[in-house]
């Protein structure tokens, strides 16, 4: 078991950690040198963090209807609206709709969706009655059989999810967080804490990716 978890994090995805490590380097040496607005809300790439977020949902609603069991539907229903909660966080729960509360030279427009959103304060409730009848669902379906599963065919993406959990904590290093700084101005560190994220969203994607190939396979044995 040791062995194959070691295989599972390691020697078998060396060159996953090795890519996004290079990406995230990348981003961190070109942030300085890149227009600030590039880090500001609805700038290009907090918008492409949207996209890819929508995207991934899109995906996971298609896997749904693809999938040839009653159970994978359910499991790709319980996946689909965390993409969209992610995307809905990103665009701050609908601020960015608003007209900026003011604007800096360095972080662009500012929003804030508690000044902003008079529905604001019905927006933690639902978000735990979502997470309780997503969690409901996933017990009262056994969906914990189907990350078995996963596990012994080597798709569970734990892999994946810790690049998306290291990545997320450069991301919240670049907002000054934790007591960290990067030493860059604060338009370039928002630059990179927009792009590092847009990384780590990218990680979630590959990592339903591997889901989905674990469960294709998962039905084709069962064809055979």
């Amino acid at each position: 078991m040791y062995v194959e978890v070691s295989n599972m994090l390691f020697s078998r995805n060396l060159y996953m950690y090795g890519a996004f490590s290079l990406v995230q380097l990348l981003m961190f040496v070109t942030a300085p040198v890149l227009p600030v607005s590039f880090g500001w809300e609805n700038g290009p790439i907090e918008n492409a963090q949207v996209i890819l977020l929508i995207g991934g949902a899109v995906l996971a609603l298609r896997y749904r209807d693809a999938a040839p069991t009653k159970n994978q539907k359910i499991f790709w229903l319980i996946i689909a609206p965390l993409w969209f909660v992610m995307a809905v966080r990103e665009l701050s729960w609908g601020a960015v709709f608003y007209t900026p509360l003011s604007f800096d030279i360095e972080l662009g427009p500012q929003f804030s969706s508690s000044q902003q959103l008079w529905y604001k304060p019905a927006v933690a409730p639902v978000l735990a009655s979502l997470a309780l009848a997503l969690v409901c669902a996933f017990f009262y379906s056994k969906q914990y059989r189907t990350v078995i599963k996963l596990f012994k065919q080597s798709n569970l993406p734990i892999t994946e999810l810790i690049i998306f959990a290291v990545l997320m904590i450069s991301a919240a290093a670049a907002e000054g967080h934790m007591g960290l700084h990067l030493g860059m101005d604060k338009g370039n560190s928002q630059i990179y804490e927009e792009a590092v994220e847009l990384l780590a969203y990218g990680a979630l994607l590959f990592a339903q990716f591997r889901v989905m190939k674990g469960l294709a396979h998962t039905s084709s044995e069962k064809a055979i």
